[in-house]
C-alpha cells in the first residue's frame, strides 16, 4: 500500500479498503476500521490465513478454497 493510503480513502470518499490479503496487517486493519472503513481482501487459500484475516477484523474476503472453510466458523466482523 502506498504511505498515504488512509489519506486516499478518505479524499476519494471511499467506503472500503480492498487490498491483496499480503499486504494486510493487523495495524492497517486496525487503522482502516479505525477511521470508519470496511476492509475487503483477496485471495486467502489457506484456513490459519482466514482465520488471522477474521481475527483483526476483516469484513470481506474473497477466496478460491471455499471447500477449506465454513463462511459459519468465521465470527463477524467487529460493528465500525
Amino acid at each position: 500500500l502506498p504511505a498515504d493510503w488512509l489519506e486516499r480513502l478518505a479524499r476519494l470518499e471511499c467506503v472500503a479498503l480492498a487490498a491483496n490479503h499480503e499486504t494486510l496487517t493487523a495495524e492497517i486493519v486496525r487503522r482502516a476500521r479505525g477511521a470508519g472503513f470496511r476492509v475487503l481482501c483477496y485471495t486467502p487459500n489457506e484456513a490459519a490465513r482466514i482465520a488471522e484475516l477474521a481475527g483483526w477484523g476483516v469484513d470481506g474476503l474473497i477466496t478460491d478454497a471455499v471447500d477449506r472453510v465454513a463462511a459459519d466458523s468465521l465470527p463477524p466482523a467487529p460493528p465500525l
